[in-house]
């Protein structure tokens, strides 16, 4: 066997402990070793990292990064948990062969050396996988008809930013017959339900204890809104955190399912994310993993901020946060409140278009000061027209061009997804 470096994600499960026993006993040229914290797997140099689906550093994002580096991936699930359901989530994630738990040492120890450097078409299959699925996200037309199916939206200096032109761009996707929900992630400063006046129960956290319990999203349809607000949503809803001291009851593994269970039942997902982005995790759970693994997943990110000095320096620094997580990406520029000289239209867009490569700006938006977004806000009600709407429409236009087929002719009353 080639000398092989082999990374095993800590595990509470038999197979662990079994490979790394029959490694060190039986086993020469292979170095085993065991990661415990999120920044190992991405620090160390490996040939081939063994995960298993219920890991809590697995998500599209550690895949991507793994990937990048040319390492391979083995995934182990359980085939009499759920069915085998995790062995289904390893592939659909892109690991590159998954192995149940109940395969002996060796057998899983075989996989792995397949995958190893003494495979010598890996990286031909590698080359292939890289031009199927490039780390640059699609945008608009680049995604196909339809374009994005998870977009994130980030008020990059905090504030309801992010949660205005959220909203506003899932009224544009539902307005013309599609089925969108929009889900808080914010673990900083959730504000979707304040914003419309929804109730804060049920909320994330209960859309994620439905999923973990196999109740499923949604099976009980919940009031979207509280009777006090006003307007009509026309769209499905997840809020964010009631508490934000329960940050840490949110496990990005879990987040990460549920988006997928969203993004296969609804035609629109609209996460709205914090602006924080430092990984603060040790042992546990990151302080700002609910946000990091969202852009991590999303297929188009869209920053907000005020179109000022400020807020443009304030991008940028968002900007390169989130290239270092997630690779070079396209990402998009809405600033509000944009003044009305084109002049200083012009410096704004010149601003960032010097401190960015071109193919990493998916496009500058301006949407401009308009007192409708107040009253909307002061009424919790979603905005529907006026200058701002119609610059977020025609952002959408772009961003998300709308499929030519089918129309739905209705659609049910808004819910909120979750116990």
């Amino acid at each position: 066997m080639s000398e092989l470096t082999v990374g095993v994600v800590a595990s509470t499960r038999a197979w662990r402990s079994e490979l790394q026993a029959h490694i060190r006993n039986h086993v020469a040229g292979v170095r085993m070793i065991v990661l415990r914290e999120p920044r190992a797997l991405l620090d160390e140099a490996f040939d081939v990292v063994v995960i298993d689906d219920v890991a809590s550093l697995l998500n599209r994002l550690t895949i991507r990064k793994l990937r990048q580096r040319g390492i391979a991936i083995v995934g182990v699930y359980d085939p009499d948990e759920d069915d085998g359901a995790g062995g289904r989530r390893l592939a659909e994630l892109g690991v590159d062969v998954t192995v149940p738990a109940s395969a002996s040492a060796e057998e899983l120890l075989d996989q792995i050396a397949l995958l190893g450097p003494a495979a010598a078409f890996h990286d031909e299959v590698q080359e292939y996988l890289d031009h199927l699925e490039p780390t640059t996200s699609p945008t608009g037309a680049e995604a196909g008809q339809g374009g994005p199916r998870l977009m994130a939206v980030t008020g990059v200096t905090g504030g309801p930013a992010g949660v205005e032109v959220a909203a506003a761009v899932a009224t544009v996707l539902a307005g013309r017959g599609e089925r969108v929900i929009v889900v808080d992630v914010n673990e900083v400063d959730p504000t979707l339900a304040r914003s419309l006046a929804f109730a804060l129960e049920p909320n994330l956290l209960s859309a994620l204890d439905a999923l973990r319990h196999g109740s499923g999203v949604g099976a009980d349809p919940l009031a979207v809104r509280s009777p006090g607000a006003s307007g009509t949503v026309t769209w499905d809803a997840i809020v964010g955190l009631a508490n934000t001291a329960d940050w840490d009851q949110l496990r990005d593994a879990d987040l990460l399912r549920l988006l997928e269970e969203l993004r296969g039942r609804w035609d629109r997902v609209v996460a709205v994310t914090g602006p924080h982005l430092e990984e603060l995790g040790a042992l546990g759970p990151g302080r700002f993993d609910a946000t990091r693994a969202t852009l991590g997943a999303a297929d188009a990110i869209v920053g907000v901020a005020p179109a000022t000095r400020l807020g443009i320096l304030s991008w940028l620094d968002w900007a390169a946060n989130v290239t270092d997580l997630c690779g070079p990406r396209a990402l998009w520029a809405a600033l509000e409140c944009v003044p009305r000289s084109p002049f200083k239209q012009a410096e704004l867009d010149a601003a960032l278009r010097a401190n960015v490569a071109p193919e990493q700006l998916g496009g500058v938006w301006f949407l401009p000061a308009d007192p409708r977004v107040e009253e909307a806000a002061w009424q919790a009600a979603p905005l529907r027209r006026g200058p701002f709407f119609r610059s977020v429409a025609d952002m959408v236009a772009v961003l998300a061009p709308a499929p030519a087929r089918r129309r739905r002719p209705g659609r049910a009353a808004p819910r909120l997804v979750g116990a």
